[in-house]
């Protein structure tokens, strides 16, 4: 879930199914415990993988080779895509999606376009409901 951070386990890989582990013992898990009844009358704001899109922009091809593997396998974008779509049909949940700050992206008012929208846009459009899939 974090590529390219040591301070983290990496509990997740590729090679160890971490995209199937991901999908069902953490998304469809914390989707059954907001569409528990006993919330409904609760509005949840849910943060999309803080920190995974931003890797996708900040350290593929930067000698992170887990980042490059999730990038080029595509294990990122189904991930996030997944929790999008599991998420995003449930009436009390608001979704928004951690896209970093501009600092860390290395943006400046003269930089030139980032690949980080192109980024952002290919992985939101193709979840069910599209970049409406994100409140925020």
């Amino acid at each position: 879930r974090n590529c390219d951070s040591a301070t983290f386990p990496r509990e997740l890989t590729i090679a160890a199914g971490g995209v199937e582990t991901y999908k069902s013992q953490y998304i469809d898990a914390i989707r059954d415990i907001l569409k528990d009844s006993k919330y409904a009358t609760l509005r949840i704001a849910v943060i999309i993988e803080p920190n995974s899109i931003v890797n996708l922009v900040t350290d593929v091809g930067r000698d992170a080779p887990m980042c490059d593997e999730a990038a080029s396998s595509g294990a990122y974008a189904k991930c996030i895509q997944h929790a999008i779509n599991q998420l995003h049909p449930l009436p009390n949940a608001y979704l928004y999606a951690d896209i970093g700050r501009s600092g860390r992206l290395g943006w400046t008012l003269a930089s030139s376009p980032s690949s980080a929208v192109s980024i952002y846009y290919d992985i939101l459009s193709h979840a069910d409901a599209g970049v409406y899939g994100i409140d925020g």
